[in-house]
């Protein structure tokens, strides 16, 4: 992003991961199931589930604006 609005959402997300850090430490040594803090697997589920998600919608749309340019239409996609 650029411009101000690069500079919040970069500064938003450097918080975001400095606090995600501090709150991933266990909360007992040792650590048992009981113990543990599962931030750090919600985080990573949560990563995986938006990236997966993303190279879905990515190749659902370089398929269709390929199905589309066989039948000689214009494409889906603007850009």
């Amino acid at each position: 992003m650029e411009g101000p609005i690069g500079y919040v959402v970069n500064g938003f997300s450097y918080l975001y991961i400095v606090a995600f850090v501090i709150f991933c430490f266990p909360t007992a040594m040792p650590t048992s199931p009981q113990t543990m803090n599962y931030s750090s697997l919600v985080t990573g589920g949560l990563t995986v589930f938006v990236t997966g998600s993303g190279f879905g919608d990515g190749v659902t749309m370089l398929v269709l604006n390929w199905w589309i340019s066989r039948k000689g239409t214009s494409s889906l996609c603007m850009s």
